[in-house]
């Protein structure tokens, strides 16, 4: 195997340098997977929020081959979703049920909080076995108490804020910025994939 090759195809990761400016003009290093194969298909996903970003990027994830279910409070963005391919559910837990995977993107921080972690969240639903991903940009603060949320109860969170516009995301060009755990973005990547090609690890 080539040096940064991994067990995914051709699939390789190379480092990308930032300056951020700092004082002490430390550029910290980001890692970035590139796909060059079709990316992971056949998972069941719940994919919630489905605006302007939402919809599209969820239909991408449909059209890579995936079993999507789908929950927004706007009926039209369900009813655009349905018309892709993807099932809809009557909440958010019903979406993330027996899901390999759960995307989010939601509006706000104050959204994906009561989203995650509210009466009924989706941290109190999925299993363990779910990988779980805030696509919407909130916050740091917000990101990090859902993410300790989410380890408290075993499951594998990422987050991962996207770089792109509505164009980007009907394309499936968008970029992904990830933080979590080394294992999780392992399996995070190939379910962004379909979204967009520049998947940054963060740590």
């Amino acid at each position: 195997m080539r040096p940064g090759a991994s067990r995914f195809g051709d699939e390789f990761a190379i480092l990308i340098e930032r300056d951020f400016g700092t004082p002490a003009g430390m550029r910290p290093s980001l890692r970035v997977a590139r796909r060059t194969l079709a990316p992971s298909s056949g998972n069941r996903v719940g994919f919630i929020g489905l605006g302007n970003m939402g919809g599209p990027m969820a239909a991408n994830v449909v059209k890579a081959g995936n079993d999507v279910t789908v929950f927004d409070l706007s009926a039209p963005a369900c009813e655009a979703a349905a018309a892709a391919g993807a099932k809809v559910a009557a909440s958010p837990a019903e979406a993330a049920a027996n899901a390999d995977y759960v995307i989010t993107m939601l509006p706000n921080g104050k959204i994906a909080s009561s989203v995650y972690t509210g009466d009924g969240g989706l941290l109190s639903s999925v299993d363990t076995s779910t990988t779980v991903l805030d696509c919407s940009t909130i916050d740091a603060a917000t990101a990090r108490s859902i993410g300790a949320a989410a380890a408290e109860r075993g499951i594998g969170f990422m987050d991962s804020p996207v770089s792109g516009g509505v164009a980007a995301a009907a394309a499936g060009s968008l970029a992904f910025m990830c933080g979590g755990d080394a294992a999780t973005f392992e399996k995070a990547k190939l379910i962004l994939a379909p979204m967009g090609p520049k998947i940054f690890h963060a740590g």
